[in-house]
């Protein structure tokens, strides 16, 4: 899940919690999700066709890459 919201160019990090036992076998420490809050109905749309169909259904967005400000390579005389 971390390598797709990644790949989409959202911040996410896992972190263990702990948690109360209430029925034996039950996990003392569970891993929780965290996202980008700017971009969280983003990832939740992405890991619900992770849940869903096992991959992502739409292909990657084009990002539109940035222009370079032209600089001269040589210095002009003054």
């Amino acid at each position: 899940m971390l390598f797709a919201l990644i790949d989409a160019g959202i911040a996410a990090y896992v972190l263990p919690v702990r948690t109360a036992v209430l029925e034996r076998g039950d996990p003392e420490v569970v891993w929780r999700l965290w996202v980008d809050i700017p971009r969280y109905r983003a990832a939740e749309d992405l890991l619900m066709e992770l849940l869903r169909y096992g991959r992502p259904r739409r292909p990657k967005p084009v990002q539109a890459r940035r222009r370079r400000r032209r600089v001269p390579l040589v210095r002009k005389p003054q």
